[in-house]
């Protein structure tokens, strides 16, 4: 900032690469970035840049920044250090028009902005990624438990990041409810026991009644244990830059303690507020968390109780964000080729998760589910049968299992038994449901067509 002339703007925004908010909005920043730059460049002339606070949290922090995205505008001396309390924050309508104009009021000027005079700058998909059924990622099976260890302790991490806005009773039970989900639900076994060493931390860290955050000594918690770091993405890992990552991965961690949530017959209470308020509080993709609370002050929300009852509010609420990003996505082509954004379990991933039907459906019809079939799908994905395959995805030996598959003999006649199983299985359940169908239609006294 030293070096740019004393009477210059400068406009920062602070964001973070997994926002999905950010991503929506880089388009906007971008024909404001264009316009400030043009030929001729705008008097009086304005500096545009942008912190990624996933990296740079410290700088953010500093800054005050408590949501993504966040602009600042003042003069370079006012990023200063001791000075940022200078620097206007924009609380306005996230358009380039808007922000413009929001700049022309503090520069005591009125910008000439035209958005059919150049000043454009859109995101096109990214060169060489096209999605094609030859080359389209394999449906998993099963949720990654390494993504499941990098969210965690990617999470933690963010709410470390909050540095000196970590404080107040709110922010302590939030923490607290946090700590203590992940300590009776978690599904993998260090994660769960960092977590429990984590409630024995906390009352010394962050004592009860006391608004006063813990600071850095926050970053004594290792939630997953001292040597766990995050890892590559794998099944949450993206086509192209900063696309899927972490908000992948923390869907994948809501969903699996929801599924494990403790006691069965009432755990999910607790799993919906302790989700709630981590999403309320540290969450701070704004544009997400607002929706999300929307969501969770529903009356459906406030009857969660049953195990049962949190694994299928968090399916229900997932596919209702699935549904609305779509549409941003479509508009602003922001989206992942190989990973649109769709209502799920797909028909290919659970055939009997959606009620048959004969009549012609839309592509944005609201398919009809069999609850219990998606229960029972959800647990298998997200449940007690995920936990089977923890030691080979934790340790990332996928490579050593595929070569030990290769090197067994039998493993080929093994793999047909598997998939003979696996149909007989399907047929079964299939038979049972029609069987189930016949029975109630003779009762009513209908036929099945």
């Amino acid at each position: 900032m030293q070096a740019l002339p004393a009477g210059r703007g400068v406009l920062m925004e602070f964001y973070a690469s997994w926002c999905p908010a950010c991503k929506h909005f880089q388009p906007h920043y971008e024909k404001v970035s264009a316009y400030f730059y043009g030929s001729p460049r705008p008097k009086p002339e304005v500096y545009v840049a942008r912190v990624d606070c996933a990296t740079e949290a410290a700088l953010c922090s500093r800054f005050s920044v408590g949501h993504y995205p966040t602009m600042k505008f003042g003069k370079p001396a006012a990023f200063g250090v001791g000075k940022e309390g200078q620097l206007e924050e924009y609380n306005g309508v996230k358009g380039e028009k808007e922000i413009i104009e929001w700049i022309g009021k503090l520069q005591s000027t009125a910008y000439d902005y035209n958005p059919d005079k150049g000043g454009e700058a859109s995101q096109q998909e990214a060169p060489g990624v096209q999605a094609s059924a030859t080359n389209a990622p394999k449906m998993a099976q099963h949720a990654d438990v390494s993504d499941l260890e990098s969210s965690t302790i990617l999470a933690f991490r963010y709410i470390a990041d909050i540095g000196s806005g970590l404080e107040g009773l709110e922010k302590r039970q939030a923490l607290k409810d946090w700590i203590d989900l992940l300590a009776a639900s978690h599904p993998i076994d260090r994660c769960r026991a960092g977590a429990q060493a984590a409630q024995e931390a906390l009352p010394k860290l962050w004592p009860p009644n006391q608004a006063t955050g813990p600071g850095q000594a926050i970053n004594q918690i290792s939630i997953c244990g001292e040597k766990a770091t995050a890892k590559e993405w794998g099944s949450c890992k993206g086509s192209r830059e900063n696309s899927r990552g972490f908000t992948c991965g923390l869907w994948l961690l809501l969903h699996s303690l929801a599924a494990r949530a403790t006691p069965e017959a009432t755990g999910g209470a607790f799993w919906m507020t302790a989700v709630r308020q981590y999403v309320q509080q540290f969450f701070k993709c704004s544009e997400c968390s607002q929706h999300f609370e929307a969501m969770a002050a529903e009356e459906s929300a406030a009857l969660v109780t049953s195990r049962r009852d949190a694994v299928l509010w968090s399916w229900r609420a997932h596919n209702i964000v699935n549904k609305r990003v779509a549409k941003q996505e479509a508009a602003d082509h922001s989206g992942d080729p190989f990973f649109p954004k769709v209502q799920w379990p797909s028909p290919e991933a659970c055939p009997l998760c959606r009620m048959p039907t004969l009549a012609a459906q839309s592509a944005d019809s609201e398919p009809e589910w069999n609850e219990d079939e998606v229960f029972r799908f959800l647990m298998a994905f997200y449940g007690e049968s995920a936990k089977a395959n923890a030691a080979a995805t934790l340790f990332g030996n996928r490579k050593a299992l595929r070569t030990k598959a290769t090197e067994d003999s039998g493993g080929t006649t093994r793999s047909f038994l598997q998939i003979g199983v696996i149909i007989l299985v399907v047929l079964a359940a299939a038979m049972a449901v029609l069987r189930r169908r016949t029975a109630n239609a003779r009762k009513s006294g209908y036929a099945l067509l």
